[in-house]
């Protein structure tokens, strides 16, 4: 498998310039790889540092809730450069992927472009 496009590294550069917040133009991985995300790369919002996803989803003062324990399994399995992508589907998913279910919102761990855990927060079912 090859890495990742330089598309990558301006994502991460970005984040660290303050500019975290900004959505990618295109996929910072190749379709090869994001095949296996169950998360279509479309869905990819943001990179977000634990902190600013902790604070964003905390429920009667605890990370993420109900799911605070797979929260923190995600955190355990963090490495130095890698980057915690929220998504959000909240629109079915395009004819012929393999997303995990229409709708879904949460978090996904990728190490360079391969998914290391993903995290589902919420559900928007569309009839």
């Amino acid at each position: 498998m090859r890495n990742c496009p330089l598309v990558l590294l301006v994502l991460l550069v970005g984040a660290a310039a303050g500019c975290a917040h900004a959505r990618p133009r295109e996929c910072p991985c190749p379709p090869e790889a994001t095949a296996f995300w169950r998360v279509p790369c479309s869905w990819l919002q943001r990179i977000e540092t634990p902190a600013e996803a902790a604070a964003a989803h905390t429920v009667n003062g605890v990370p993420f809730g109900e799911v605070h324990d797979e929260w923190v399994s995600l955190l355990s399995q963090m490495q130095p450069g890698d980057a915690l992508w929220y998504y959000s589907g909240s629109h079915d998913c395009p004819p012929g992927s393999k997303c995990f279910r229409p709708g879904e919102d949460g978090y996904l761990l990728l190490r360079g472009c391969s998914a290391v855990k993903r995290l589902s927060i919420a559900y928007t079912y569309t009839r």
